[in-house]
């Protein structure tokens, strides 16, 4: 399964990952694995601002491969896929 976020582009990558896996698993932000056990939010931050569209980071969290694509896109694919 591959979902593309559907969160607005106005929040920092991190909350884009945190809702993107929020949808997921049908569940409220706060019900998830903090953010920063799989990667550190403020670094991904920082990395997606200042970067390129050709900037692509991909981290394990919640039992999902995530991929933060340019400022923009967040997927995600279960890791048992």
């Amino acid at each position: 399964m591959t979902q593309p976020t559907s969160h607005r582009s106005t929040a920092s990558a991190s909350e884009r990952v945190v809702g993107t896996v929020a949808d997921a698993e049908d569940a409220e932000p706060t019900e998830l694995s903090p953010l920063y056990e799989a990667i550190d939010p403020d670094a991904l931050d920082s990395l997606v601002e200042g970067s390129d569209d050709d900037l692509c980071i991909d981290f394990e969290c919640c039992g999902y491969d995530i991929t933060v694509k340019g400022k923009e896109t967040v997927e995600l694919t279960s890791s048992s896929d």
